[in-house]
């Protein structure tokens, strides 16, 4: 009897050691999935701050102001792209799919990017191409939150199950 003791004992603690590390990676990939999703969106509201800028005129988009988006930018994008690496490492479908919501943003920010580079020669046009990405951003902003949660809801539902 002592032995199959010492054997269920062993199995459970097997199980238990699994359970742990299972349960480590998807609290990590919980994590990584948040703060991509708050990385985007510091992205998206930069994108739409300046854009609206634009929109109220030429006169409300300064150098320092398309310097600042730039800077903004420039910290935020990498970390998207760190946390959708980590995301990779630990699930590579749920990374396929929040591939195409960074990918989405990257596009966005390039052509912003261009019409920014506009400003120092001819302020008005870069203006006016940066207010035509205004409501691109809104529309980003408004739906990203609900795309990610669709993308990582499966995964969350694999977790509550359990």
């Amino acid at each position: 009897m002592g032995i199959i003791n010492v054997i269920n004992q062993h199995y459970l603690e097997k199980r238990k050691a699994k359970y742990t590390r299972l349960e480590t990676l998807e609290k990590e990939l919980g994590t990584a999935v948040q703060q991509f999703s708050i990385n985007v969106s510091s992205a998206l509201h930069s994108m739409c701050w300046l854009t609206w800028a634009a929109k109220m005129g030429a006169d409300y988009v300064s150098q320092e102001r398309i310097d600042k988006y730039d800077d903004e930018l420039h910290a935020t994008l990498p970390k998207i792209m760190g946390y959708l690496s980590t995301i990779a490492a630990l699930d590579v479908s749920l990374f396929v799919g929040l591939q195409e919501q960074s990918s989405k943003i990257i596009g966005l920010d390039a052509r912003i990017g261009e019409a920014c580079l506009l400003h120092r020669t001819n302020p008005n046009v870069a203006a006016e191409r940066l207010a035509n990405f205004y409501s691109e951003a809104v529309s980003f902003e408004k739906t990203m939150a609900l795309d990610i949660g669709k993308i990582a809801k499966p995964k969350a539902r694999g977790v509550l199950e359990l």
